[in-house]
């Protein structure tokens, strides 16, 4: 009988030290993003961040399941990308990393705030700037903001609605305008040729 009950905890011990084995390998192999789902207006641009354990080397590919939905640009590290609401609908962000995925679900509504723009965007060469400007089909109040998601690509000025844009070096970079809670925005390629 004392053999038994000695046994007991033995065995528990035991079972114990495999289960957290197990634990750590199946940590070992996984990856996330901050966000699983988003609701976005159309011109929306917002980074999703991955993060992973994983024995495999291979940098990490973002794709998006529409194109026409979100436009998805990866940073140079891997681990970022930009994530812009370019059309009405949803779509599937996924980040991959070997053979482990995580995805996002993205919802995009359609925005009174747009920028008369080609849709592909705009492209300039290095220091060539471009008028653009903003139209709202609903009274907005409050102020009108632009920015860029990177100055060491492209650069902007405004004065409320319209925006003077620079080229400042080879790169893609998105171009926003926040008013009256709305938001809108384009990419901005600069490089060798352009308009």
């Amino acid at each position: 009988m004392k053999k038994i009950i000695r046994a007991v905890p033995l065995f528990a011990v035991l079972l114990g030290l495999l289960l957290a084995v197990c634990g750590c390998v199946t940590d070992r192999n996984t990856v996330e993003l901050d966000k699983t789902s988003l609701s976005l207006m159309k011109g929306d641009v917002v980074t999703l961040t991955a993060t992973w354990k994983a024995a495999e080397e291979d940098a990490p590919a973002w794709t998006s399941s529409d194109e026409t939905v979100v436009a998805v640009i990866p940073g140079e590290s891997g681990e970022q990308a930009v994530v812009r609401a370019v059309g009405t609908g949803s779509a599937t962000v996924t980040v991959t990393v070997g053979e482990l995925t995580a995805e996002c679900t993205v919802t995009v509504a359609a925005s009174p705030l747009s920028i008369f723009l080609p849709e592909a965007g705009l492209v300039l060469k290095t220091n060539m700037t471009a008028s653009v400007k903003a139209i709202c089909t609903e009274q907005i109040s409050g102020e009108v903001v632009w920015e860029s998601s990177d100055e060491a690509i492209g650069t902007v000025e405004w004065q409320g609605l319209t925006a003077i844009v620079k080229g400042v070096a080879r790169g893609t970079c998105f171009i926003t305008v926040r008013a009256g809670g709305y938001v809108a925005s384009f990419p901005l390629t600069v490089g060798t040729s352009g308009h």
